[in-house]
């Protein structure tokens, strides 16, 4: 059995599975784990400056009042 000489026939064969069309549909994240990602990330914000993410009691107010909050490292920074 030539497995080289078969892939060959099965490429011109079936063009589209052979391209990976077949399995390019998106799969849906289920429900339950979208419910825990969300749960994860309530109590977690995001530094102004750096973009990081860092829980909400860590991050103080920006200096100019109101913009979102910063780091340690950036507000000793800055």
């Amino acid at each position: 059995m030539n497995l080289k000489k078969l892939n060959k026939t099965w490429r011109e064969a079936c063009p589209e599975e052979a391209k990976g069309l077949f399995f390019k549909t998106k799969r849906k994240r289920p429900k339950q784990w979208k419910i825990m990602l969300d749960n994860f990330n309530r109590g977690k914000s995001i530094c102004s400056i750096c973009k990081n993410t860092f829980a909400t009691e860590t991050l103080s107010m920006m200096p100019d009042g109101g913009s979102g909050g910063v780091c340690k490292e950036c507000k000793e920074k800055s």
